[in-house]
């Protein structure tokens, strides 16, 4: 997306109707506020969104069953099997993309409660773009959107209509809207207690700083020496041609293969910044793909450290480091030796945290990876990790090369590049790249 085309974006985002923003049916009034101003649940007003009043104790009733009839296994939990492989609800892609959603704390099962918060905003979604959808074809295209949509302003909905067509093919889709419109739904709600007062922090999180801190005070500490990395390239936000909901790392290939035993050979990863482990993924199996080294399908299977550096509305935000070598070892214990912490373990800036394995075949280890981002535990949002300093983007930008392209633009240096309002942790609006 071209620097005018963000700028008339945002522009037109701008203004707003001022009113109530849970009502639902009610047409807000013309106002003009800065682009800054504009919130996700503000967008969703204007779209003809309830939000939390449109919930009754009738619907969360209905999804409590609904969930109870795809939990086989009655463990209050449903698996991947259950939910995707099992399930009758939509297509198999959409049932994807709502289980991943619904997995707030990436544990790869749904909750009940996960589940029917999850239904909350997915079914209002289906319900509001459905009805646009005049000729029945299950897409609802631009124009259709412009005719049908409560937007009144032409300019301002074909602008909603270009953040919710994440894909740029002209027609919204039910995976691709659902996506958007979830990351709006959650974006500015806040973490309560019990009796409605704000959620009090913990004393592991009161010790941290504000994540906007980091805008003014970036990280000198990259998450690798630079002198390790081969290639690759920024997060990719929703508004880019090939939206990546993570920045990934690439590794120069060894000379030799490395022996697994060896674990200090294999290149450090750091602490980015002071705090505290809040998650260990020691093995995670991911959907397998072809791979052609081998002739058949493999599972990538990964380890991972979430490190909780910031807060945002008193709740954690997590600089999550997905460590994938791209193979399968087939032994749980493997990757163990190459976590260097423990969860609820406090580091600090530059503490090596974790080894990145490199398999001894070069075609696999030109393709092991660090992917890494941004997590809001509290709105449950992935956001791009834009708290370096402008020299390290700079050096990171130097080795992307053909892995620095959107499409057909070059992306320039940064950790973030076409950045919805969302994806931005410094909440100052949609960005080009920060």
């Amino acid at each position: 997306m071209k620097n005018s085309q963000i700028i008339l974006c945002v522009f037109v985002l701008g203004f707003v109707l001022v009113v109530a923003v849970g009502v639902y049916g009610q047409r807000p009034q013309n106002s003009r506020q800065s682009p800054g101003e504009l919130i996700p649940q503000q967008i969703l007003a204007i779209l003809g969104a309830a939000g939390e009043n449109g919930r009754t104790p009738a619907m969360r009733e209905s999804y409590r069953r609904i969930f109870a009839r795809m939990d086989s296994d009655r463990d209050k939990r449903l698996s991947r099997e259950e939910f995707i492989e099992q399930g009758t609800y939509l297509t198999k892609r959409a049932r994807t993309g709502i289980f991943v959603a619904s997995d707030s704390n990436r544990d790869d099962v749904v909750s009940e409660s996960g589940y029917i918060e999850n239904r909350f905003i997915t079914d209002e979604a289906k319900d509001i773009i459905g009805r646009m959808d005049a000729d029945g074809s299950g897409r609802v295209s631009s124009k259709e959107f412009l005719d049908n949509s409560r937007v009144s302003d032409e300019q301002t909905a074909r602008q909603i209509f270009r953040l919710l067509d994440t894909d740029k093919s002209g027609d919204l889709v039910t995976p691709e809207y659902l996506r958007v419109w979830g990351a709006w739904a959650r974006a500015g709600r806040k973490r309560k207690m019990a009796g409605g007062g704000p959620q009090r922090l913990s004393s592991e999180l009161m010790n941290l700083p504000e994540i906007s801190g980091f805008e003014k005070n970036p990280t000198d500490r990259f998450v690798v020496d630079l002198a390790t990395v081969r290639t690759g390239h920024p997060y990719k936000g929703t508004n880019a041609n090939q939206p990546h909901t993570g920045a990934h790392i690439y590794f120069r290939v060894p000379d030799e293969p490395i022996p697994a035993r060896d674990v200090q050979s294999f290149p450090a990863i750091y602490a980015v910044a002071d705090g505290f482990i809040s998650r260990v993924d020691e093995y995670f199996r991911q959907r397998e793909s072809f791979s052609r080294t081998l002739g058949r399908p493999v599972a990538n299977c990964r380890y991972g450290v979430s490190l909780s550096i910031a807060v945002n509305d008193d709740a954690a935000v997590n600089f999550h480091y997905s460590i994938e070598p791209m193979i399968d070892p087939e032994d749980l214990e493997f990757y163990r030796p190459f976590i260097l912490v423990k969860r609820g373990q406090r580091v600090k800036k530059g503490d090596v945290i974790a080894r990145m394995y490199l398999p001894p075949q070069a075609d696999f280890a030109r393709n092991a990876h660090i992917h890494f981002n941004l997590v809001d535990t509290g709105q449950r949002q992935f956001m791009a990790p834009t708290i370096f300093t402008k020299r390290i983007n700079q050096q990171f930008h130097a080795t992307w090369g053909s892995r620095g392209v959107d499409g057909g633009d070059q992306m320039p240096p940064c950790m973030g590049y076409c950045l919805s309002a969302p994806e931005n942790p410094f909440g100052t609006a949609a960005k080009d790249r920060l």
